[in-house]
């Protein structure tokens, strides 16, 4: 029948035979349908001229088989050419970016749906996006250049924390664990760092920024893209450390009091290194400052009664899980010693130390715990000995100093928001 009706050339009836055989399939029969649905955004396309229709058969191919990448193209393809669709051209291109072997295709439509509809900022940034990918045509080239002159040097303003929120930070970041990481860094910093002892930074590596004098090591050209980053960026300062005779780029230490930023005197970024490149590097590390994105130190979560060293169960690379584990079990143990290399094993038994770094590690190992529960819901109710219950010798008294108003902020919060009897979480 359709070899019948394109040979007399009666489409509409052939479009109604295509709609009629679509409706007596069952839906089970997937590959059938969507290769009628084929043939019919062929037939629109090709043949009445009707780019919508052929987008709404395509678009349903799509949504049965989102796999299929050339599908996603010529979709998008028919959306650009439709004005009022053009955002949904872009959105396609986006949701194919992640799985299409070679990404230019997508980038250059979502390039072109911005250009036609006057975003020139965001078809800056997509044919940024095709010179980065070595992809674009001499006449895409000469586009890039031309909004590139226009483009100021460096931006006037810093980015608000609800610019961070609603454009930089992935969804995964803006969610409510997201929220309760930010809590802890602000109120303890200190659960995110140790790693400094690892980089032996020296003193004398040190990078003065008050220091103006005329060979001054701030006055080069990677710490003045540093300064012009960290303001567009909206982030607070940082300690510099020029190491002398190492090669290692940029790397960021955000857990420290103050992060930390160090550097090789021989890498490209204090030699002939563009500016911009310098501010991408800069950039990409600086971010890590931001409370929704750092991540804890190895679990500290509990210590030998006896000889003050973290105990090997505590180590586990087998994650947040086992360092929960480890707290219960050291709770049961009370005195038991570390291990067999002990140096006060068989001594006077006596129950597990609660002191600032016991508080510092139990928290610790909530953060941790809770970084590895993609899905959490409130846990029943549990006994005094369960995690969140207060330590021995910990009730009646105060047995931490009140001098640190952030530590204490944190302790309060803690224990009025999880409770002395309740579990905070547990994995689903």
């Amino acid at each position: 029948m359709e070899s019948m009706l394109a040979s007399v050339r009666q489409w509409r009836m052939l479009e109604n035979v295509y709609l009629d055989m679509i409706r007596r399939l069952p839906k089970e029969n997937k590959r059938a349908r969507i290769a009628i649905w084929k043939s019919l955004a062929d037939l629109y396309a090709k043949v009445l001229d009707d780019a919508p229709g052929a987008a709404r058969a395509l678009e349903v191919v799509f949504n049965l088989e989102p796999s299929d990448v050339a599908v996603g193209l010529e979709l998008a393809r028919l959306n650009r050419r439709v004005p009022e669709r053009r955002k949904d051209a872009i959105a396609v291109c986006q949701r194919i970016l992640h799985t299409i072997p070679d990404p230019s295709p997508a980038v250059r439509l979502i390039a072109e749906a911005h250009y036609e509809q006057g975003q020139l900022d965001d078809a800056f940034c997509a044919l940024g996006g095709l010179m980065l990918l070595r992809a674009a045509t001499e006449e895409e080239g000469r586009g890039y250049r031309g909004l590139l002159d226009k483009a100021p040097a460096w931006p006037s303003g810093s980015v608000s924390d609800q610019q961070w929120q609603q454009y930089l930070l992935h969804p995964a970041n803006r969610g409510p664990l997201a929220r309760l990481v930010s809590v802890l860094f602000r109120q303890a910093p200190e659960l995110f760092s140790g790693r400094r002892r690892g980089v032996a930074l020296k003193k004398k590596e040190r990078v003065d920024l008050a220091d103006k004098s005329r060979n001054a090591a701030v006055r080069l050209r990677y710490f003045d893209v540093w300064a012009k980053v960290a303001n567009a960026l909206g982030l607070r300062d940082v300690e510099h450390y020029r190491r002398p005779g190492s090669v290692e780029p940029p790397l960021l230490l955000a857990g420290t009091p103050k992060p930390i930023l160090y550097a090789g005197e021989q890498h490209e970024v204090f030699k002939a290194m563009p500016p911009r490149q310098i501010a991408w590097m800069v950039g990409r590390q600086m971010a890590a400052v931001r409370p929704e994105l750092v991540r804890s130190s190895p679990s500290r979560s509990a210590t030998c009664s006896r000889c003050s060293r973290p105990r090997s169960c505590c180590s586990s690379p087998r994650g947040a899980a086992s360092s929960v584990r480890s707290i219960r079990a050291s709770r049961r143990r009370g005195s038991k010693p570390c291990g067999p290399s002990c140096p006060r094993r068989g001594g006077r038994s006596s129950r597990l130390r609660w002191g600032p770094s016991s508080r510092k590690a139990a928290c610790s190992t909530w953060l941790q715990y809770v970084e590895g529960a993609s899905t959490l819901r409130p846990g029943p109710r549990s006994s005094s000995r369960e995690i969140g219950s207060r330590p021995p010798g910990a009730s009646g008294r105060r047995t931490h100093s009140s001098r640190s108003r952030g530590s204490a902020g944190f302790r309060s919060f803690c224990f009025s928001r999880w409770g002395p009897s309740s579990r905070p979480c547990e994995r689903r």
